[in-house]
């Protein structure tokens, strides 16, 4: 039986509660029909990576906390996302007019976007860390899983995408696809939880992938950005 979490780890749920309280109805104020408001700045990279949300995720993944920690991020994505579709919906409206394809440009900009790199990022972060703690606990599903197709070779190619890698979340990544593969005598009950494992370790990937070609594409077009930010390029 798991004992209770610390007081430290309580009042961090309780005010990431708070958070995603606070958040949910900022963005609903945000973008009420009736008083036509819209969020009074764009979100940027650097809001991101400053707000609260995104710090008390942290505090959560520092905490072991990853559950708590990764609906956290989802929520803080979700805001970041909603507020991005109000202001750029306007602008690509505008210059748009009686364009059909308004709305798959405004999700290609909300997707690359930059205010979304930091979520994205610290949710394969914690992703990553959470199956490391399932791994050392003999569990083979960790947080999070979803329907899988071809789960071995998502499993390879994030492995072969970290192979040369030499940063310890490369390292973790490439370690966590290797025993996501597994060997050819497993047994059949054991099959999907490795089918599970490989999924969420694609899905980790393909987070700090986005988060890397984000990160890309700002210094391509003249951002500055920090060397921690930057070393997120290595992965």
């Amino acid at each position: 039986m798991k004992e209770a979490p610390p007081a430290d780890v309580q009042q961090q749920q309780h005010e990431a509660q708070e958070v995603n309280q606070a958040a949910s109805a900022s963005t609903s104020a945000g973008t009420n029909a009736g008083t036509g408001t819209t969020p009074t700045t764009m979100p940027t990279y650097f809001s991101s990576a400053t707000s609260e949300t995104y710090a008390l995720a942290k505090q959560l993944l520092n905490a072991g906390n990853f559950e708590e920690a990764l609906s956290l991020i989802e929520q803080g994505l979700e805001n970041t996302k909603t507020e991005l579709r109000v202001r750029l919906s306007l602008t690509t409206a505008n210059a748009n007019a009686g364009d059909g394809n308004n709305d798959e440009e405004l999700e290609r900009s909300i997707e690359f976007n930059g205010s979304v790199a930091p979520f994205h990022y610290l949710y394969g972060t914690t992703l990553l860390y959470s199956l490391e703690e399932a791994k050392e606990d003999g569990q083979d599903n960790g947080g999070m899983t979803v329907e899988a197709n071809s789960s071995s070779n998502s499993a390879s190619a994030s492995a072969a995408a970290a192979e040369n890698n030499n940063t310890p979340m490369a390292q973790m990544l490439s370690s966590l696809s290797s025993d996501a593969q597994g060997g050819g005598g497993a047994e059949q009950q054991q099959q999907q939880p490795d089918v599970d494992f490989a999924e969420d370790i694609q899905i980790a990937w393909e987070n700090l992938d986005l988060a890397r070609n984000i990160i890309q594409k700002m210094i391509g077009e003249g951002n500055v950005l920090s060397e921690t930010d930057v070393a997120k390029l290595q992965l």
